[in-house]
């Protein structure tokens, strides 16, 4: 039979006869137990998360085992450039000269 924290409690202190015994486990029993609203709302968070683990797992498996020709098509076309668009590309190969001075030390 399953007690709840009030039902062990009272019949703690009516079965032990020491004080000291009594108010320790009674303490124990008060830190120990865990309130049953904190566990529907941990039960609430675990469901709420377990939800968002479906549906990541969902887009997970979509994003490998689905084809998306226009993924494909802007790969084979522009395979270079297609993740980093924005990206500059220098136009001209830096020179020696614009790197050093006569001494040869960084400008």
């Amino acid at each position: 039979m399953k007690l709840s924290k009030e039902e062990l409690k009272n019949k703690l202190a009516e079965t032990v006869k020491d004080d000291n015994l009594t108010i320790s486990l009674l303490e124990d029993i008060e830190d120990s137990w865990e309130d049953s609203s904190k566990d529907t709302e941990k039960d609430e968070q675990i469901q709420k998360l377990t939800g968002e683990l479906e549906d990541l797992k969902q887009k997970y498996k979509e994003r490998f085992l689905t084809k998306d020709t226009n993924i494909e098509n802007t790969i084979v076309q522009n395979p270079t450039n297609t993740i980093l668009n924005e990206v500059e590309q220098p136009k001209e190969p830096r020179k020696f000269e614009d790197l050093f001075n006569e001494k040869g030390e960084l400008k």
